[in-house]
């Protein structure tokens, strides 16, 4: 996730592109441990995006690509993601 997330801030893929292997790559990891593999490279793809605004030479235009890539990867995950989404909110809607 970290390279999909340094490649797209650096322009070398597009951000459609980028966020659809971020929501493969959530998906296929998520199958592993939800919490523990989810947060941890989500976290570590925040982290290097701070880390990369800060040590760039250009900031402003790589935080122009940063949050179109940012937004387009968190729809992606949420699309995907909805094979489970679903049915939770079903359930609750039943139950309560």
């Amino acid at each position: 996730m970290v390279g999909v997330t340094a490649r797209a801030m650096r322009g070398e893929i597009n951000v459609w592109k980028g966020a659809l292997w971020m929501a493969l790559l959530m998906l296929i990891g998520g199958r592993k441990s939800i919490r523990r593999s989810s947060r941890s490279t989500s976290f570590s793809s925040r982290s290097y995006v701070v880390v990369a605004l800060t040590l760039s030479p250009q900031p402003l235009a790589m935080f122009k690509r940063a949050i179109p890539f940012a937004v387009a990867s968190g729809v992606a995950a949420l699309l995907i993601n909805l094979y489970w989404i679903v049915p939770f909110v079903d359930y609750f809607r039943h139950v309560w």
